[in-house]
């Protein structure tokens, strides 16, 4: 939106009946236009969801910016209203969103080490931490002592250095108020040990660890220009049992683990996966991108009481998927999300084709060059049992699978069994070939109508 002169004060006036606003950067609003916005909050009845203000750069103006913005993909979220705001010099700001820290619950700090600033803007209140927490600004042990009292419940933070990160991870535990909410994501750790001993004895309800790695000086032989070149940050030994002891004594009701790596040992991956199914706290469950192996080993003879599972890239098997129905049987699962899986038997799985050496696979068997599909029969028909076992479930993602055609019908084919109308279903086929294919899968169209959002993406040449 363009802002025109006194455009502001009509703005400052109707903001009274909003339940929230967007104003981006680039939009052109000045210091005193943004003071107006934010007192026009002081005189609210109505509860305010998120405020999400940029303001042209005056050196001191207020930069309120949307937390789900920030470094997208890596960012934990948070429920309720919520007030974010980035470092502002200006007393007279600073004294202004201080006024309005009682409409939200958690005021978010982004790109700030001023604690004098901090503590004049929030007022005492309970802090959610985001970015540049950990910077020059912060190496001094003075900083990390007086950061410890201020009441930071939220932290979500990364950091490509590992000094940093050390220093960052030895404040935890001095910290005044119980952090329930801690994201670490895209980080190099000096070491891994520190941080799962500060999860075991944490109050952390809500757990994300997303593309960890550990700093190894062997590696420095390497020259390594990414910090994914390094180990990944695993559950193993003593972190595993300092994991699994935290998760099984606190609430925990959100855990993501992308890209942390899973011990071999049998009895290890037993524990850890009757931990992830069956915490009865636990309601928004992802793991992506690891193995599970052993998955269909477990029981699952109760039904899973999570509203959301993850799955993505785990290389389930249609033997997993077998076990996995058994627990989707009568459960509470919402939203299940398992692409990138194949489901095919461990022993049909082939290496992808090398698409510069001429290529071995008989005509008879399934290439990636043709219509046909490799999926087996039973990575056919194990997906499109979920729909017929899950009576709550109202969304399915399958992308990235690449399913057959007759897979495909049999996810349509039991959309009609269902009582309850589906919401969004992701399916990803096989690249059509022949137009008697299309008209296979447009006979399916009364199924389809069943689900509010329809998604069939055929496979792109050279999958």
């Amino acid at each position: 939106m363009d802002f025109e002169e006194n455009s502001l004060s009509v703005l400052s006036m109707t903001i009274l009946f909003w339940e929230s606003l967007h104003v981006n950067g680039d939009d052109g609003v000045d210091h005193e236009g943004a003071l107006a916005i934010i007192q026009s909050l002081c005189d609210r009845t109505i509860p305010f969801e998120c405020l999400m203000l940029r303001v042209q750069s005056l050196d001191g103006a207020p930069f309120l910016t949307e937390l789900e913005n920030q470094r997208a993909g890596h960012r934990a979220t948070t429920s309720g209203p919520r007030c974010m705001f980035e470092t502002s010099r200006t007393g007279d700001v600073a004294d202004v969103i201080r006024s309005i820290a009682h409409v939200f619950p958690t005021l978010h700090v982004h790109n700030s080490f001023d604690l004098a600033l901090v503590r004049r803007c929030t007022g005492g209140g309970t802090i959610a931490w985001h970015g540049d927490y950990l910077s020059m600004g912060t190496s001094s042990s003075d900083w990390l002592d007086d950061s410890a009292t201020l009441h930071v419940v939220e932290i979500d933070q990364s950091s490509e250095t590992p000094s940093y990160m050390a220093s960052f991870v030895s404040t935890l535990s001095l910290l005044v108020s119980p952090v329930r909410t801690f994201s670490l994501s895209w980080s190099l750790l000096e070491s891994e040990d520190a941080l799962f001993e500060y999860i075991r004895d944490s109050s952390v309800t809500s757990l994300t660890l997303s593309s960890l790695y550990v700093y190894d000086e062997e590696y420095e032989n390497v020259q390594c220009w990414a910090i994914d070149n390094y180990p990944l940050v695993g559950l193993a030994d003593d972190n595993f049992e300092h994991f699994l002891a935290w998760l099984t004594r606190e609430p925990v009701t959100r855990l993501v683990l992308d890209e942390v790596f899973i011990p071999f040992n049998v009895d290890a991956r037993q524990r850890l996966y009757q931990a992830l199914f069956y915490t009865p706290t636990l309601r928004q469950v992802r793991f992506s991108r690891a193995n599970f192996v052993g998955l269909a080993s477990i029981d699952f003879s109760l039904p899973l009481q999570m509203s959301t599972l993850n799955l993505t890239a785990t290389q389930l098997t249609s033997a997993d998927m077998e076990a996995l129905c058994r627990g989707l049987v009568h459960s509470n699962v919402r939203s299940l999300n398992l692409s990138e899986n194949k489901f095919e038997p461990p022993s049909e799985k082939r290496p992808k084709p090398n698409p510069w050496q001429p290529s071995t696979t008989p005509t008879n068997e399934a290439s990636p060059r043709t219509g046909n599909l490799s999926a087996s029969p039973a990575a056919d028909k194990a997906p499109a049992k979920l729909l017929a076992v899950t009576p709550h479930l109202q969304v399915l993602n399958l992308n990235g699978n690449v399913m057959s055609f007759k897979g495909t019908e049999e996810i349509l084919r039991s959309l009609i069994t269902r009582q309850e109308k589906f919401k969004h279903l992701l399916v990803q086929s096989g690249r059509l070939t022949k137009i008697q294919e299309l008209r296979d899968i447009s006979r399916h169209s009364e199924k389809i109508a069943k689900c509010d959002i329809f998604q069939w993406q055929t496979k792109p040449m050279g999958y």
